[in-house]
């Protein structure tokens, strides 16, 4: 995996270039990057919850929301699954006269909310939004201070001589070779300044003392973290210092590299194209016959 840190240093090896306003270029290029692959891959769906409020129709959007892909109430054991509204005009039509009732139909996005249809006249149903989110733009130093103990089969990581932070959660830690296991593991929860847990429980061997590195990480899926890299590298050779050759090469390198990704994530499990290397079909063999 590469951390911001990692890929910002690799674009300064490899452009020649480790002035500050190159590498604060880079990370401009890299960071769009990501957001247009993990846009256009749709690995930046999730959800959000909160509940029905009595006679209320409107309901604040996450703050970090991009895009609705769908909304389901849920009342007692059923889950109704609400349809989108995506014209003002019609929205307006459908409230000329004031209604509640315990069953929705519709959903709105205007502005800052999420409106339902009919008003809802009872509180604490659960509301979900399944949305894309906006991509937050990496730009945190890895963190190496002080040394880690974990142990294997556990979730805690206890640090001595470290300050770590409540934003740390989210970005990844890797427990040095030789004797830590070099793999990296989602941070999920924070303690203290001393004390961090992981989403997995460490796979390695048990160690104190160790060395560490607690990194910031795109969501992209690791095999392809090196795509944005290819295309800042692609633009700098073809704009700030203009070489066709090197420029042809990393464009070659970031449409191939694409043209996996595309293959690899078209599906979540199986892919649906059957590609001869020459030829890209759709596999029949994947689609449910009713």
């Amino acid at each position: 995996m590469r951390s911001y840190t990692n890929r910002r240093t690799e674009y300064g090896i490899l452009t020649n270039n480790t002035t500050t306003a190159n590498l604060a270029l880079g990370d401009r290029l890299m960071n769009d990057t990501d957001r247009y692959l993990i846009n256009r891959f749709n690995l930046n769906e999730t959800v959000f919850t909160t509940t029905t409020t009595a006679s209320t129709q409107a309901y604040k959007l996450p703050f970090n929301y991009n895009k609705m892909i769908s909304v389901t109430v849920t009342i007692g054991s059923i889950k109704y699954t609400l349809k989108e509204v995506t014209s003002r005009e019609l929205w307006d039509r459908l409230n000329y006269v004031s209604y509640t009732t315990n069953i929705p139909e519709y959903y709105y996005v205007y502005g800052d909310y999420l409106y339902i249809f009919p008003v809802p006249s009872t509180s604490s149903y659960t509301i979900s939004m399944y949305y894309k989110t906006r991509i937050k733009d990496l730009s945190q130093a890895d963190y190496t201070t002080g040394t880690v103990a974990v142990t294997n089969g556990s979730a805690t990581v206890t640090g001595s001589g470290t300050t770590f932070t409540p934003a740390m959660v989210g970005r990844w830690l890797r427990v040095t070779a030789p004797s830590g296991d070099n793999e990296w593991y989602k941070i999920i929860g924070y303690t203290s300044s001393t004390v961090i847990t992981l989403f997995q429980t460490y796979n390695g061997t048990t160690v104190s003392g160790a060395s560490y590195t607690i990194g910031e990480m795109s969501i992209l899926d690791e095999n392809f973290q090196d795509i944005p890299l290819w295309r800042a590298c692609m633009i700098y050779f073809s704009s700030r210092v203009k070489d066709t050759a090197i420029f042809k090469m990393y464009e070659t390198m970031y449409n191939t590299a694409v043209d996996a990704m595309d293959t690899d994530l078209v599906n979540k499990t199986d892919n649906m194209i059957i590609s001869d290397g020459v030829e890209r079909l759709v596999n029949p063999n994947l689609y449910i016959s009713l």
